[in-house]
């Protein structure tokens, strides 16, 4: 079963959160992989930027790209969801009890501070699972994945009761897959690198950790996840987008892409 990453597309055409589902290589359990949505990678026609800003520059697609390129490893297809379809994925399981690590409160422009849920088990509705998602409230980007386990764990637990709960598609196969045997939640391994203008929390991956990491997660990465020759992808046959789908290739390969964009034509491509 393929592996699928899954993101959450924010107002601003950024990728909230995303994270991969990797299902074990004999189709029982798996891993989830959490990446925070502010880690540092090279994004295809744009240099180094936060891997979420790679679904605002080019959908979907360079998205994929992008985490593949960070990770080092074949994430299979994406699919990426509006807070409405978020809760269409969980209406076969209808609400959830999940144990929520601590506090989640939203604090508004004028300074006045909700509190969302209160640590502990809490009643979470199809509805509300992208707020509980999302919410920033005091707590930084990685303080927020502790939230994002407590859900998956929740999410995960109530399928293998009855795996026809889970969603269709790709998804739901992947999904499938992780209820039928154990799962692990990892984290990207990564260190902080200080905040963008805006005052986004922004990350640099741990390349020593992210070997361990990956190679418990994807058993054929080989290589891929410790030190990679890097290369720059040009294009120069006219074909437009021709570079990062060219990239693609590479990450899962064992090869860092550090810059895509255009070249001169140096002659007819057969």
């Amino acid at each position: 079963v393929p592996p699928v990453l899954l993101a959450e597309q924010a107002a601003d055409g950024r990728a909230g959160w995303l994270t991969a589902v990797v299902p074990a290589v004999n189709g029982r359990g798996g891993a989830l992989l959490l990446i925070p949505a502010g880690t540092m990678t090279e994004v295809p026609s744009l240099g180094l930027e936060p891997v979420a800003a790679a679904l605002a520059a080019g959908g979907p697609e360079r998205l994929l790209v992008a985490a593949e390129n960070l990770v080092g490893a074949s994430l299979g297809t994406v699919d990426v969801v509006t807070p409405d379809r978020l809760a269409e994925l969980l209406a076969k399981t209808g609400p959830l009890v999940v144990d929520v690590p601590e506090r989640v409160e939203d604090v508004f422009p004028s300074g006045r501070v909700a509190v969302l849920y209160e640590a502990g088990r809490n009643r979470v509705e199809p509805g509300e699972v992208s707020r509980l998602l999302s919410a920033v409230g005091g707590s930084s980007g990685l303080a927020r994945l502790a939230r994002h386990q407590a859900f998956w764990d929740a999410w995960l637990r109530r399928i293998q009761g009855d795996r026809s709960l889970a969603p269709d598609g790709a998804l739901g196969k992947a999904i499938r897959a992780l209820a039928s045997g154990a799962w692990q939640v990892r984290v990207l391994p990564v260190k902080s690198a200080g905040t963008l203008g805006e005052g986004q929390d922004i990350y640099q991956v741990d390349r020593e950790q992210l070997v361990d990491v990956v190679g418990s997660i994807f058993p054929n990465a080989g290589r891929a996840a410790g030190a990679r020759p890097r290369v720059r992808v040009l294009n120069g046959t006219g074909e437009l987008e021709l570079a990062p789908r060219g990239s693609r290739k590479l990450g899962p390969a064992g090869v860092g892409v550090g810059l895509t964009g255009r070249a001169e034509p140096r002659g007819r491509v057969q």
